[in-house]
Protein backbone atom coordinates (compact mmCIF):
# COMPACT_ATOMS: atom_id res chain seq x y z
CA UNK A 1 0.00 0.00 0.00
CA UNK A 2 1.56 3.35 -0.70
CA UNK A 3 1.65 6.25 1.73
CA UNK A 4 -0.87 9.02 1.96
CA UNK A 5 1.41 11.24 3.57
CA UNK A 6 4.69 12.26 3.12
CA UNK A 7 6.32 11.43 6.91
CA UNK A 8 9.73 11.85 7.89
CA UNK A 9 10.97 9.54 10.68
CA UNK A 10 12.27 11.35 13.91
CA UNK A 11 15.81 12.03 14.03
CA UNK A 12 17.93 9.35 16.38
CA UNK A 13 19.59 11.55 19.15
CA UNK A 14 23.68 10.26 19.46
CA UNK A 15 24.12 7.61 21.71
CA UNK A 16 26.58 8.71 24.49
CA UNK A 17 29.70 6.78 24.55
CA UNK A 18 29.51 3.38 26.80
CA UNK A 19 31.86 4.49 29.34
CA UNK A 20 33.80 0.90 30.02
CA UNK A 21 32.39 -1.58 32.72
CA UNK A 22 34.87 -1.83 36.15
CA UNK A 23 36.86 -5.39 36.10
CA UNK A 24 35.07 -7.31 39.40
CA UNK A 25 37.62 -7.91 42.10
CA UNK A 26 38.49 -11.38 42.16
CA UNK A 27 36.34 -13.45 45.22
CA UNK A 28 38.35 -14.90 47.94
CA UNK A 29 36.40 -18.37 48.28
CA UNK A 30 35.13 -19.00 51.80
CA UNK A 31 36.64 -22.34 52.31
CA UNK A 32 39.52 -24.75 50.63
CA UNK A 33 38.93 -27.50 47.87
CA UNK A 34 40.46 -29.69 50.44
CA UNK A 35 38.33 -28.74 53.41
CA UNK A 36 35.13 -28.87 51.41
CA UNK A 37 35.95 -32.32 50.05
CA UNK A 38 37.00 -33.39 53.69
CA UNK A 39 33.72 -32.48 55.06
CA UNK A 40 31.94 -34.08 52.23
CA UNK A 41 34.17 -37.58 52.82
CA UNK A 42 32.98 -37.38 56.81
CA UNK A 43 29.65 -36.69 55.71
CA UNK A 44 29.39 -39.88 53.94
CA UNK A 45 31.23 -42.13 56.20
CA UNK A 46 29.42 -40.98 58.95
CA UNK A 47 25.93 -41.75 56.77
CA UNK A 48 27.70 -45.25 56.15
CA UNK A 49 28.27 -45.52 59.83
CA UNK A 50 24.62 -44.62 60.64
CA UNK A 51 22.96 -47.39 58.49
CA UNK A 52 25.99 -50.01 59.35
CA UNK A 53 24.51 -49.19 62.91
CA UNK A 54 20.84 -49.29 62.14
CA UNK A 55 21.52 -52.83 60.46
CA UNK A 56 23.59 -54.80 62.87
CA UNK A 57 20.61 -53.48 65.69
CA UNK A 58 18.10 -54.80 63.33
CA UNK A 59 19.53 -57.95 62.21
CA UNK A 60 20.93 -59.16 65.42
CA UNK A 61 20.45 -62.36 66.19
CA UNK A 62 19.82 -62.51 70.02
CA UNK A 63 19.02 -65.73 72.32
CA UNK A 64 15.49 -63.68 72.78
CA UNK A 65 14.11 -64.67 69.52
CA UNK A 66 9.79 -65.72 69.50
CA UNK A 67 9.38 -68.91 67.95
CA UNK A 68 5.77 -68.40 66.32
CA UNK A 69 5.75 -72.41 65.31
CA UNK A 70 4.75 -72.94 68.87
CA UNK A 71 1.64 -70.30 68.92
CA UNK A 72 0.09 -72.16 65.56
CA UNK A 73 -2.41 -74.62 66.05
CA UNK A 74 -5.40 -76.63 64.54
CA UNK A 75 -8.05 -75.12 66.42
CA UNK A 76 -8.64 -71.08 67.17
CA UNK A 77 -9.11 -71.32 70.90
CA UNK A 78 -5.71 -73.33 71.23
CA UNK A 79 -4.17 -70.73 69.04
CA UNK A 80 -5.71 -67.76 71.45
CA UNK A 81 -4.16 -69.46 74.66
CA UNK A 82 -0.88 -69.96 72.49
CA UNK A 83 -0.75 -66.36 71.80
CA UNK A 84 -1.19 -65.12 75.12
CA UNK A 85 1.32 -67.59 76.67
CA UNK A 86 3.82 -65.85 74.14
CA UNK A 87 3.16 -62.58 74.96
CA UNK A 88 3.01 -63.04 78.66
CA UNK A 89 6.67 -64.85 78.07
CA UNK A 90 8.40 -62.15 76.27
CA UNK A 91 6.85 -59.22 78.37
CA UNK A 92 8.94 -60.22 81.76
Amino acid sequence: MPRTRNQRRPQRRPVPPRQPSPVPEKRRRRASNFARNALIVISILLLAAAVAAIVTLASSSGGDKIDLDQVVKQNVNDQIDALKQVVEDNTK
